[in-house]
């Protein structure tokens, strides 16, 4: 039934969202461990990790993710880095723009082809996801 019934997850939408609303070369700052790799494969975005962004100077990305994008790495090592909105609250309304990203509430990992994570049916409920872009200049 799984293989004939459309599936949605909130990577995919997430995915879908970037391609539309971003630029070639753009930059996307993201929080999670290691890279988000479908952000870097499936998206026209460079993927700056906060890791890299907390050690070195850098200018202002083009779009901020909060959490990560599909949490593939998270799953499968077990850290978690956040980056904390509310140290930043003011600098983020001063430079960027909040928007909130409607996707279906499934696993950041449920598309992931591993029989214990798979889901194989779209999530019912949908969630809104943060995200903030750079006001243009």
């Amino acid at each position: 039934m799984e293989r004939i019934t459309p599936y949605v997850n909130r990577s995919e939408e997430l995915l879908t969202f970037l391609d539309e609303n971003s630029k070639p070369g753009q930059t996307l700052l993201v929080a999670g461990y290691g890279s988000d790799f479908p952000v870097i494969y499936y998206t026209k975005l460079k993927v700056i990790r906060v890791e890299h962004a907390i050690t070195q100077s850098m200018e202002m990305p083009d779009w901020i993710f909060p959490q990560t994008v599909s949490g593939i790495n998270e799953y499968f090592n077990n850290k978690r880095l956040s980056i904390d909105i509310a140290a930043i609250a003011e600098f983020l309304k001063s430079n960027y723009d909040m928007i909130k990203i409607e996707v279906h509430d499934s696993s950041p990992v449920g598309s992931v082809p591993e029989p214990d994570v798979y889901e194989y049916f779209t999530a019912p409920d949908k969630i809104n996801v943060i995200a903030f872009k750079r006001k243009a200049l």
